[in-house]
């Protein structure tokens, strides 16, 4: 299976699209049973979503699991050694409450901290968590293909996670993913929904993406032309792109993950060209939106 879960949404009101807030545990336990039964078996979480509880509960006699966690972001600007302690404690006890021996990955939370100042200690340290076994592999989380090159200037990681869809082209239109199958490296694509963005009524959305107000209309336009719905365009689009390892999906209720399953399970048409690109990363990069 190529969907994995991401599980953001379990611990917080995560997305711009999310009116319900955070689900109830019973319908975090349908999700992740839904989920796991439609064989999915790839979890991405992290120390900061604050919901190893839950899916330690959710995990239990379920064989086959791999969780992709991260190791913590470091606020400061310098790598100091008090640094890389705390960050560890958070990732160990993560790790612990989700009642793991270990994890299938380790990525970077923010993976800027290793281009700061002695960031390679970062590295340092999550390659020898790989060889102590607490993780089979490790790489990065990464927004930006300029902040991929410059990683993969200094690093060779097993996995790379990064951001893809319909309005976030530049890895496919550049040579990243090329160049990350040419030397081995698993591809995750996340935020292929661009947070719900994707899936709004335009009327809806905040006026901050007013800049994008002509690709959002020309996009819907395109789509009901297709004959298909938002949410059928966005996974289309990233299941015609076969350098993928796994396509992460977060959700907010049984029902949407049950949509989006519906469409992976049996893809109507082929949509890996959708011509509604956009540039600027302020619209790209959820990160740098108005909180």
């Amino acid at each position: 299976m190529i969907i994995g879960l991401g599980t953001a949404q379990f611990g917080s009101s995560y997305g711009i699209s999310n009116n319900c807030g955070v689900p109830d545990a019973p319908e975090v336990e349908n999700i992740i049973n839904a989920a796991y039964n439609s064989g999915v078996r790839l979890f991405d979480t992290a120390p900061a979503y604050k919901c190893e509880q839950l899916l330690s509960r959710n995990f239990e006699n379920k064989q086959g699991i791999k969780i992709v966690t991260k190791f913590p972001a470091i606020t400061s600007p310098y790598i100091a050694k008090a640094d890389i302690i705390a960050a560890e404690t958070e990732l160990i006890e993560s790790i612990r409450t989700m009642e793991r021996e270990h994890c299938y990955a380790i990525l970077t939370h923010s993976s800027k901290d290793l281009l700061k100042n002695n960031g390679e200690i970062i590295w340092e340290r999550m390659i020898s968590f790989k060889e102590k076994g607490l993780a089979d592999k490790v790489g990065f989380s990464v927004y930006s293909v300029n902040e991929l090159d410059n990683l993969l200037d200094k690093y060779i990681p097993d996995i790379v996670q990064l951001p893809v869809s319909i309005f976030d082209q530049n890895f496919i239109t550049s040579s990243s993913l090329k160049k990350l199958k040419n030397i081995n490296v698993e591809i995750h694509a996340r935020s292929i929904f661009l947070q719900g963005l994707l899936l709004m009524e335009t009327k809806d959305i905040h006026p901050y993406f007013n800049s994008i107000h002509s690709n959002l209309v020309n996009l819907r336009s395109f789509i009901d032309k297709q004959k298909i719905s938002p949410l059928q365009a966005c996974l289309l689009f990233v299941l015609g792109i076969k350098v993928l390892d796994h396509i992460i999906v977060g959700v907010n209720s049984l029902k949407e993950l049950n949509e989006i399953m519906k469409v992976v399970k049996k893809p109507i048409k082929s949509m890996n060209f959708i011509p509604f690109a956009v540039e600027d990363e302020l619209i790209t990069n959820p990160s740098k939106w108005p909180r």
